[in-house]
């Protein structure tokens, strides 16, 4: 049989031979550029070429607190902002909360330091316990009216779940993807997502590759985690699951917690600067080099990150020889 003979019935049943492959006109479109969805965070953006890809599934692991949810949400916003059409999930907020913290962001992004922020973000607590409506907020000064200008005009490109989207399982999600046509679902967090106990990590997966969708999760930390001193892949909740499904797994640390005692002890200065950080590691990277560390500085009085980070100079714990 011929070359042609073979690959006219294999294509039929969704394989191509290899010969068939080499051809420039397979070439040329398998090596097409890749649709790459950049987070906005400058150091991830470079590390991964670019950005998120198609078909992909992100973790970002980490303790309570530690900013999970903060990265999640800020790439939403990073995403929408650059012409992306974006599903938000999250499970553990109230649309009011998810509307509240898009517009912190806005708001961290119109100032130096948080100070200049205080008056404008005590108005957003007030809106948050019921006591200012959406509309009294935002007119309440110019930065916030500024800020919601600026999140009116991706507001189009965000869908948040209400009541019945956060009650409606992963079946609900397909929907809204779907729907839409989404580039990316942001799912915050997995354990938390109706009728898929254990199995989120798959779904989640399953669903970027047939949609097309970039899917960023957050995932919770199990009790081993907890208790160690620098949580690793598997700390994760459903860790072996994560590990194989997912595509990037990102782990936050404070960097005061796994930063060696050595640059710390005797320089209560530079043990003070760690606390505004956090190290985001990449463990694991199946488009690229994984075992990376870098920082960034926390502003969570506007619910975010700065984006500029940098790669760690400081040694942390797993990279000395003795035990700390």
């Amino acid at each position: 049989m011929t070359d042609l003979e073979v690959s006219a019935p294999l294509r039929q049943h969704g394989v191509v031979s290899l010969s068939n492959l080499l051809q420039p006109d397979h070439m040329a479109l398998l090596s097409a550029p890749t649709d790459l969805r950049p987070t906005g965070y400058t150091l991830v953006d470079s590390i991964l070429s670019g950005g998120l890809a198609p078909e992909e599934l992100i973790v970002i692991g980490g303790r309570p607190g530690i900013g999970k949810s903060v990265t999640a949400v800020q790439w939403a916003r990073n995403l929408a902002s650059a012409g992306r059409t974006v599903v938000l999930a999250c499970y553990e907020h109230s649309e009011l909360i998810v509307m509240a913290q898009l517009l912190l962001i806005e708001l961290g992004e119109l100032v130096a330091t948080p100070i200049e922020s205080a008056s404008s973000r005590g108005m957003i607590d007030r809106l948050i316990s019921g006591q200012a409506s959406w509309e009294e907020t935002v007119k309440s000064d110019t930065l916030l009216q500024t800020a919601a200008d600026r999140l009116v005009r991706m507001s189009d490109r965000i869908v948040v779940l209400d009541t019945r989207g956060r009650r409606g399982g992963f079946a609900f999600l397909r929907t809204a993807v779907e729907s839409i046509g989404a580039d990316v679902l942001v799912v915050d967090h997995l354990g938390k997502v109706d009728g898929l106990p254990g199995d989120a990590a798959i779904a989640c997966k399953e669903l970027a590759v047939e949609t097309g969708a970039t899917v960023i999760a957050t995932a919770m930390t199990s009790d081993s985690g907890i208790a160690s001193k620098r949580l690793r892949g598997a700390g994760l909740a459903d860790a072996a699951r994560i590990a194989h499904e997912s595509d990037i797994e990102l782990l936050l640390n404070d960097k005061l917690s796994i930063v060696s005692r050595n640059h710390s002890a005797f320089d209560s200065v530079r043990a003070e600067s760690f606390h505004s950080k956090v190290i985001f590691s990449i463990e694991k990277n199946r488009r690229g080099v994984a075992g990376l560390d870098f920082e960034f500085t926390r502003d969570f009085a506007h619910r975010r990150f700065d984006v500029d980070g940098g790669y760690v100079p400081e040694r942390l714990i797993d990279d000395v020889l003795v035990r700390e």
